[in-house]
């Protein structure tokens, strides 16, 4: 599912459901960078990492109440709690999906250069701090720079993911609403 959404963002939800925001489409530069994304999601989809993170979350979230004694007005220290625990499940579901993103791009023969570019412009907009900061070890993500390691060490394939003709009209598809084309 593609939505309307600024955010250069893409997630999976449980059902098999992965959903991507125009914005990634509209600044992705090439379509090994999407397809990179798209399989790393999938790659969540495949190791049930969206339904397994309902179960856990809630789990968590019960085990916490009852252990404070309160199920509505804990809900802050609960949830605080259930994020901090949960942080270092959701990286090593990162890692998977990273792995299986891989294993799919090299099996198809699609470079993963792609992907390459697309974390090294997350880990630019982040600045050299943003991996050093507070914030990175909260992260539910390993740090960019461990993943770009891992990508370029086992990116095996060369080969290009569409034409450019093929890519244009997939972004003019994906991108399109009624009668407008995409800006």
């Amino acid at each position: 599912i593609v939505v309307n959404a600024k955010l250069v963002n893409a997630f999976a939800l449980p059902g098999g459901i992965v959903v991507l925001t125009d914005g990634l489409l509209k600044t992705a530069e090439s379509p090994e960078e999407v397809a990179g994304v798209l399989a790393h999601e999938i790659g969540h989809v495949v190791h049930l990492h969206p339904t397994q993170a309902i179960f856990r979350t809630t789990a968590v979230s019960l085990l916490i109440s009852a252990v404070i004694g309160d199920f509505t007005g804990g809900v802050l220290i609960a949830g605080l709690a259930e994020w901090a625990l949960n942080s270092a499940y959701s990286r090593e579901a990162e890692r998977e999906a990273d792995a299986f993103a891989l294993q799919r791009l090299n099996a198809a023969g699609v470079e993963g250069k792609g992907l390459i570019r697309f974390f090294e412009r997350i880990q630019k907009e982040a600045g050299e701090d943003g991996e050093k900061s507070v914030f990175a070890l909260v992260s539910t993500h390993p740090p960019t720079a461990e993943r770009l390691a891992f990508i370029r060490a086992n990116a095996r394939a060369t080969g290009k993911a569409m034409t450019a003709e093929e890519w244009k009209d997939l972004k003019w598809s994906c991108l399109t609403t009624g009668d407008r084309a995409p800006t």
